[in-house]
């Protein structure tokens, strides 16, 4: 989660600097958008080791939305939202806060 949260930290200083959150999908991009101002070395896996999606807003340029598709790497095909007790649950943050989260003891 923190490095979910320091990806959204550095996104959200993009956009201070240009008026816009960057519009791309695609991580090695978004890298050369972050990388050193925004943040020294952006994370690009979550704590499994899963590849951390990036995903635009609609329409580009307002928002964003950053996944981690849980220990299992399956994507949840329902999110709840909120907080969850399954590790295999998404962990999802958007526009710089969680709307899903773990908490307590996992399962």
């Amino acid at each position: 989660m923190a490095d979910i949260r320091a990806m959204g930290m550095a996104v959200e200083r993009y956009a201070i600097d240009t008026s816009s959150y960057p519009v791309t999908s695609d991580l090695q991009t978004l890298e050369s958008m972050l990388e050193p101002t925004y943040i020294p070395k952006l994370p690009t896996a979550d704590g499994w080791r899963n590849t951390l999606v990036y995903e635009p807003g609609t329409p580009p340029g307002s928002g964003y939305t950053i996944r981690s598709f849980g220990k299992d790497g399956v994507v949840q095909p329902a999110p709840p939202g909120g907080p969850t007790h399954s590790f295999d649950d998404d962990i999802i943050y958007v526009d710089s806060q969680f709307t899903q989260w773990p908490v307590g003891k996992q399962q």
